[in-house]
């Protein structure tokens, strides 16, 4: 008997003892085989937290069933069904640390959906099979449009997991931040086209926000919070994915107070491999200091924090803050160039909320991901950013930064008139002949003061029906500057 046929076995044991009003434990079920006791635990808890409304004669039915109906799943096997399956696998989509996502049709509701299994090399480790379990559990319980809704948690023939989850077609944010900074090098990129998909990309890293404050809200920190693993849907879906690394912390006040349950995974316990002190888990590039260093004891929400912050700045500069073979090293003492730095024309108020989510110090970082949205959306609503201090006449200034050109431009001139006209009259007593000086000076005021105007109509809206190119605009000023000049000298010398 095979080791999966003997723990269906146990388990339809357990629920034949249980409908009989006697309580049993795994540990009494499994006296003759005491090396299954975990085993046997697990599956019971795990489909039982994923399917809570099921008894467990139902899973157990469920697990039977996938055994039929799932013979093997190999990805040279795609494409081939047995009767009664239900899943037809269709094409490999994309591998991660511990699983592979494989494309399925599903035959009763005629739909494409993920189905997510192990990889083959991890497929014998139980602690991968008991992480792989709790990602499912904590995926399924976070109930949130941010979160991959999961659909289904079966076992193959051979006892190894998978579990069925929503397709999403579109691409991750690490795609579209690459095809962002691509167009930058175009010679000829419009300006408004580039501020839009900015504001886009801003957008979804708010929705990410969200959902991780959700997350901590129920007690779970993500851990591998970077772009690759956001996908953006065709309709401006935004979905946090890969909860392989999720874990379990003791909330705050702040976050007890949503009034949202907490998610306590039941496949993992504390002392388990993945939480003890000197491991690294998680991405180097967009890795907080204490992860890097291993302190497991220290990796909160403050951590994921790091990681938003992390991810603002691949948007704001086209790749993660800590780069190259050394990034462990980096990232451990968060040595980062600061975005401005890397990539010119980055706001220098984005720069402040990127550098304080960045801090080394996590009680300098935003105190929740709601309150780092916000700062975000400030930044979007042209409103003042909390990490970015700034007086109203320089808030003024780059609200009304043409006019405010304008208006400098204005007074220098006058200043430069006054001087020249000056000096025009004081030449002209002096010698008749030099005060011809006078009208190039005036004109070129004239001119200035036409260039002057056109700024303040186009800042007022005044031109804005007219849609002039730049090309028709410098050419129209220049026209009616260089008719004015020509008018005030021929003026002047008569």
């Amino acid at each position: 008997m095979s080791l999966h046929d003997r723990i269906l076995e146990l388990l339809q044991r357990y629920e034949k003892l249980r409908s009989q009003g006697q309580a049993i434990t795994p540990e009494d079920l499994c006296r003759d085989c005491p090396e299954l006791v975990e085993d046997v635990r697990g599956r019971i808890q795990g489909l039982q937290a994923i399917f809570p409304l099921l008894s467990t004669r139902d899973a157990c039915v469920d697990a039977i069933a996938a055994r039929d109906t799932l013979p093997e799943m190999e990805m040279h096997g795609a494409g081939r069904t047995s009767p009664g399956q239900r899943y037809k696998i269709l094409r490999p989509h994309a591998v991660g640390g511990l699983g592979e996502v494989v494309v399925a049709l599903d035959q009763e509701l005629h739909r494409e959906v993920a189905l997510k299994r192990i990889k083959s090399g991890a497929r014998d480790d139980r602690a991968s099979h008991q992480l792989f379990v709790r990602e499912a559990e904590v995926t399924a319980r976070l109930e949130h449009p941010g979160v991959v809704p999961i659909h289904d948690l079966q076992y193959d023939a051979d006892g190894q997991p998978y579990y069925i989850m929503k397709f999403i077609q579109g691409e991750s944010l690490d795609a579209a931040i690459k095809r962002f900074h691509e167009s930058d090098k175009e010679p000829k990129r419009d300006a408004s086209e580039r501020s839009l998909a900015l504001r886009k990309l801003l957008n979804h890293f708010i929705d990410v926000c969200y959902t991780i404050a959700y997350a901590h809200s129920r007690g779970v920190m993500h851990r591998d919070l970077k772009p690759h693993n956001i996908m953006l849907g065709k309709y401006g879906e935004t979905l946090v994915v890969d909860w392989g690394l999720a874990k379990s912390f003791e909330r705050s006040e702040l976050m007890r107070a949503t009034g949202e349950e907490s998610v306590r995974p039941s496949g993992v316990k504390e002392g388990d491999q993945e939480t003890r002190v000197g491991d690294v888990k998680g991405s180097p590039a967009y890795m907080s200091p204490e992860q890097a260093t291993g302190r497991i004891d220290q990796v909160g929400p403050a951590s994921d924090i790091f990681a938003l912050g992390a991810t603002l700045y691949a948007i704001l500069t086209g790749g993660g803050p800590f780069q190259g073979p050394d990034a462990l090293y980096k990232a451990s003492s968060c040595e980062f160039v600061a975005p401005r730095r890397v990539k010119r024309g980055v706001p220098a108020a984005l720069e402040a909320v990127c550098v304080q989510a960045m801090s080394l110090n996590p009680r300098d970082r935003y105190e929740t991901a709601t309150a780092l949205a916000d700062d975000v959306a400030r930044w979007l609503a042209d409103e003042p950013v909390l990490a970015f201090p700034e007086s109203r006449i320089a808030r003024w200034t780059r609200r009304h930064d043409t006019l405010a050109k304008g208006m400098a431009l204005c007074v220098a001139l006058l200043a430069l008139w006054c001087v020249g006209w000056r000096t025009n009259f004081i030449w002209a007593i002096k010698a008749p002949l030099l005060g011809t000086f006078y009208p190039p000076t005036l004109a070129l005021l004239i001119y200035c003061l036409a260039w002057m105007c056109w700024w303040v109509g186009k800042e007022m809206g005044w031109w804005r029906r007219e849609r002039l190119s730049l090309r028709a605009t410098a050419i129209l000023v220049a026209t009616i500057g260089t008719g004015v000049c020509a008018l005030t000298f021929l003026f002047v010398k008569l």
